[in-house]
């Protein structure tokens, strides 16, 4: 996640400077911590990664196009294969190290619905290319 200096949080008489989604990093976790109360139980989620930063962010807002949750592990995978293909697309390997350890590409992980979470890697054909 990049912190972006030149604008300010787009909560009302917040001055903090903008972070994701046009808001500051204290406004942008609250938002999160509402998102997942209102998550169904027994649903599954996504989370990001960020390995240059080391924060952790949610997937599934009209930011990034996917789902709050889902209702099936299947239908989380899937989402999670979509969101490595366009990190694979904004942060190549070839200069990121990609999914590699020491690799700084962002990491994706699917929440169960008990809370454990599980990393999810590329889908990679038998000649060694992803898919």
């Amino acid at each position: 996640m990049t912190l972006i200096a030149s604008r300010t949080c787009s909560v009302p008489e917040c001055a903090r400077p903008a972070f994701i989604g046009g808001m500051c990093r204290l406004h942008y976790r609250r938002l999160q911590t509402a998102r997942k109360a209102a998550v169904a139980p027994g649903a599954w989620r996504l989370e990001g990664y960020d390995t240059f930063s080391g924060e952790e962010y949610e997937l599934g807002s009209a930011h990034d196009g996917l789902k709050p949750s889902y209702p099936t592990y299947g239908e989380a995978l899937a989402d999670a294969h979509r969101r490595l293909e366009y990190l694979e697309r904004t942060q190549p390997s070839r200069s990121s190290g990609g999914q590699a350890s020491g690799g700084i590409q962002d990491r994706v992980y699917i929440v169960h619905p008990d809370g454990r979470k599980e990393r999810v890697f590329p889908v990679t054909a038998p000649d060694g290319s992803r898919s």
